[in-house]
């Protein structure tokens, strides 16, 4: 199973999030790290691990973004390959994660955090519409593994023109 939930506060719904079974992608509205370490140490206890977002450069808290995996699924934290793609995660807007499901197939997942008002706001739609090219662009650099992006638009999948080309 491969979940992905939009919460206010991972750590007051860190119960629930370690009840899914499977892959969780998770988009927070802001995590500091102190409260990333927290989750972290309560998901292990859980046989969980966490891949958070750094929080962004000069700021207090990241976007949040997350992936939770089971300590028994083999995965790997990404290495960015791409000048954008790099910024991005620097921003605390995107995370990967590749992961290893059977003997012969992996994949990558990205877990991305849209810029707020895409709906009312052409720049906010065009920063996310740069973010998922940033994403796509990092994962043809990488040699264009299978992939999923789970991501909180912050829009409608009309505003954003980067998802109309995909």
């Amino acid at each position: 199973d491969v979940h992905s939930i939009n919460v206010t506060s991972a750590s007051d719904n860190l119960h629930d999030i370690s009840m899914l079974l499977g892959i969780v992608a998770i988009q927070e509205h802001s995590m500091s790290p102190a409260v990333a370490l927290g989750v972290e140490k309560e998901l292990r206890a859980h046989n969980r691990r966490l891949f958070a977002s750094p929080a962004a450069r000069g700021a207090k808290y990241s976007a949040g973004v997350a992936a939770v995996i089971p300590s028994r699924t083999p995965s790997l934290p990404h290495i960015p390959r791409t000048q954008a793609f790099t910024r991005a995660q620097a921003q605390g807007r995107c995370i990967a994660v590749q992961l290893v499901l059977a003997k012969h197939f992996s994949f990558r997942l990205y877990a991305a955090y849209g810029y707020t008002g895409g709906a009312m706001s052409g720049e906010a739609a065009a920063q996310t519409s740069r973010l998922v090219r940033a994403i796509r662009n990092e994962n043809q650099a990488g040699g264009n593994p299978p992939y999923m992006l789970a991501i909180d638009l912050n829009a409608r999948t009309s505003d954003i023109q980067a998802i109309q080309d995909i």
